[in-house]
């Protein structure tokens, strides 16, 4: 129980209360806290790493989609300029 002057006793809310040993060194205090919230927020954590993950799937997938039409663009682009060469030479045959 917690009193305070003027409004009476208050319980301590124990459950949220995290006791840390100051004769600990900084790193030591760092590594402890860092292992409570770790043990807390997990499932939050995890959650939003999958869903990191996969935005970097999806990601990469639509830029590799986007290279091979890229890719498949210019393959066409090259196939039909060779042609377009070779129906000039045909027509300047033709012409002569």
């Amino acid at each position: 129980m917690l009193f305070c002057s003027g409004d009476g006793l208050y319980q301590l809310p124990i459950h949220r209360m995290c006791i840390i040993n100051m004769a600990l060194s900084d790193e030591a205090i760092i590594n402890f806290l860092l292992h409570e919230t770790m043990r807390v927020e997990r499932k939050e954590f995890e959650g939003q790493k999958r869903s990191n993950e996969n935005d970097i799937i999806r990601h990469r997938q639509k830029l590799a989609q986007e290279h091979v039409s890229t890719d498949m663009l210019s393959f066409y682009q090259t196939r039909l300029s060779k042609k377009r060469s070779r129906l000039e030479n045909v027509t300047h045959v033709i012409n002569k």
